[in-house]
């Protein structure tokens, strides 16, 4: 299904698609594409490849265009990639797909099941919506692919804590259900997206917590579901999931800024990109405007693909349009973490209370500016410039102030924490540091370094003003300093633990490594405030304004330090802590 709505979005659907048809390979059937250096999933990189999922995508798109020569192509791409999946019932990657035509999944350095949900799910709006296209034989491949797609998904039972996949799977099983009378797969469909219901409404909102990707594919999946389901339960369950959706949208979107303020459990980018923006607008039937001039959009070949038929609940309408005055959200989202969100009409201010550094990972990221001209703050930990995953921080805040305690697992992840393990606690180094990001409209800020590893970020015009402090670190007997830099139109404030020739830093030897990091925001003059240390018994306790966070400094396991949460949080001298 396409929703068409102006003549614009004709144009934008027209530019999404011709991407692909600018890049298909007539030899492979298939778009190729260019590929950097590559993902977690992958050990492909710097060189020419055929993506699966995409090809999928192709075809469906193709066959939406359904110009000339469009439904040969897409008879193509499908015969193509069909035969790319796994469909040995024995196999331990049954059901799903590689990344790439020119990796087999046995090759892959983690395959990823996710694309039995990925891939079914676009099977399946192509056979509902476009099946009297289709030859006989491929409408019988694909029902066999779905088949086996399903059938992985059922085996994988993923649960409701994995949102979007939790979603997409309860979406395609249910489908397939329903569209081929699989009983038994339409009633594990059924159950799973119940399950995923009520685990949602007792969390209080998603596990994937407000996170500019995850939230969205959400919201596409489960807004493609209502135009197609025909179980009246499921369907009103889905439209509870949406709503739950639309709300955690709503409360956190900034209209100053035109972005979602933080934290973001899982994301990408710091700033919204246009196909998010757009999507926001579509929602709320374009009676706001965060893109800018439509012609201007047209002529730079803005692309977007309609599929989705999205309507914002009018209840929701108002947090978008009327400015916000200050607001707090404390809540906890899921076992073990809380999301602490801050606005006012000036500026936003996040943070997530207990998580290690990964690089989807927002623990602490801010936003001030203009809805044309918006920046966004976000603290790192970076191991030779990659976020590093064995960085646990605890963070506390209070309105405009968060203070952040940083120390360090011996068994955890280097750039993901289950698919690139740090093997016997050891890292190979050039550089370790932790690291607050400015990115946007950072032309119009200055940076003044006020005291030792303290600095002040001010706009030029404007009333905003940042003290970021590093009042503590230490990694043995390693000499720790501090810098302030601009760089490919991002300003870093970094507290460096190490950096010079390679060395391996073995953390179950290292006997002190941590580090604190405060922040302040405001609208006027403020100066630095002190954060008052003490340490005893292993220990290191930071206390700034009426925050504090007490942790061990000495590298321990993931287990012992995250999971038991030995990293202790306090506000207004009590313990922090999530309900549950």
């Amino acid at each position: 299904m396409i929703y068409l709505k102006r003549e614009a979005d004709k144009i934008f659907f027209k530019n999404h698609i011709k991407r692909n048809d600018e890049c298909f390979d007539e030899n492979a059937k298939m778009p190729g594409s260019f590929l950097g250096e590559g993902a977690y999933h992958t050990a492909l990189k710097n060189r020419k490849v055929h993506d699966t999922r995409n090809c999928f995508y192709y075809a469906y798109d193709l066959l939406r265009r359904g110009g000339e020569g469009d439904i040969l192509r897409a008879h193509d791409c499908l015969y193509s990639v069909l035969k790319l999946q796994d469909i040995n019932p024995n196999s331990k990657t049954y059901g799903i797909w590689p990344y790439f035509a020119e990796e087999p999944l046995y090759e892959m350095a983690a395959p990823d099941f996710n694309w039995a949900d990925f891939n079914g799910k676009t099977m399946l709006q192509i056979l509902c919506y476009h099946s009297e296209k289709l030859t006989e034989d491929i409408k019988f491949r694909l029902k066999d692919s779905i088949y086996h797609a399903c059938k992985a998904i059922i085996k994988r039972n993923v649960g409701p804590d994995y949102t979007n996949i939790s979603v997409m799977g309860s979406y395609v099983t249910i489908i397939a259900g329903e569209t081929f009378n699989w009983e038994d797969i339409l009633a594990y469909g059924k159950e799973r997206l119940k399950k995923l219901y009520e685990y949602n409404k007792n969390m209080g909102n998603f596990s994937e917590f407000n996170s500019p990707t995850y939230t969205f594919t959400a919201l596409f999946d489960l807004s493609d579901f209502m135009q197609i389901v025909k179980d009246e339960t499921s369907k009103k369950l889905a439209e509870g999931l949406l709503d739950m959706i639309w709300e955690t949208l709503a409360i956190h979107y900034h209209p100053t800024t035109g972005q979602l303020a933080g934290p973001h459990y899982r994301a990408y980018s710091l700033l919204l990109d246009n196909a998010t923006k757009f999507s926001i607008e579509k929602g709320l039937d374009h009676n706001i405007n965060l893109m800018g001039d439509i012609n201007n959009l047209i002529e730079n070949n803005f692309a977007y693909d309609f599929s989705h038929k999205l309507i914002c609940p009018d209840k929701f309408i108002p947090y978008f349009k009327e400015k916000k005055g200050e607001i707090i959200y404390d809540q906890t989202f899921r076992p073990g973490t809380t999301a602490y969100t801050y606005m006012n009409e000036s500026y936003t201010l996040g943070s997530l209370s207990l998580l290690v550094a990964w690089n989807q990972h927002r623990n602490v990221l801010g936003y001030f500016g203009t809805v044309k001209s918006p920046v966004a703050f976000n603290l790192k930990v970076l191991h030779d410039n990659y976020d590093y995953c064995s960085a646990l921080m605890g963070t506390v805040q209070d309105k405009n102030k968060v203070l952040t305690g940083v120390n360090f697992v011996t068994d955890f992840g280097d750039t993901h924490g289950v698919l690139d393990p740090v093997k016997n606690a050891t890292i190979s180094a050039e550089d370790l540091r932790l690291r607050y990001i400015f990115e946007g409209a950072v032309d119009n800020l200055e940076v003044e370094k006020i005291k030792e590893n303290c600095y002040l970020i001010k706009q030029k015009e404007g009333n905003i003003n940042i003290i970021i402090d590093f009042p503590y670190a230490i990694m043995d007997d390693f000499e720790i300093n501090s810098e302030f830099s601009i760089k490919d139109n991002e300003i870093y404030i970094d507290l460096i633990l190490y950096k010079g020739e390679r060395i391996d830093i073995n953390f179950a030897k290292i006997q002190k490594a941590a580090a604190f990091a405060s922040l302040e925001i405001d609208t006027k003059e403020i100066k630095p405030e002190e954060t008052i240390l003490s340490e005893e018994n292993g220990r290191i306790k930071g206390d700034f304004y009426n925050l504090g966070v007490d942790l061990p400094v000495t590298p321990g396991t993931f287990g012992n330090y995250c999971v038991n949460r030995a990293t202790k949080l306090f506000r207004n001298g009590k313990i922090y802590e999530p309900e549950f």
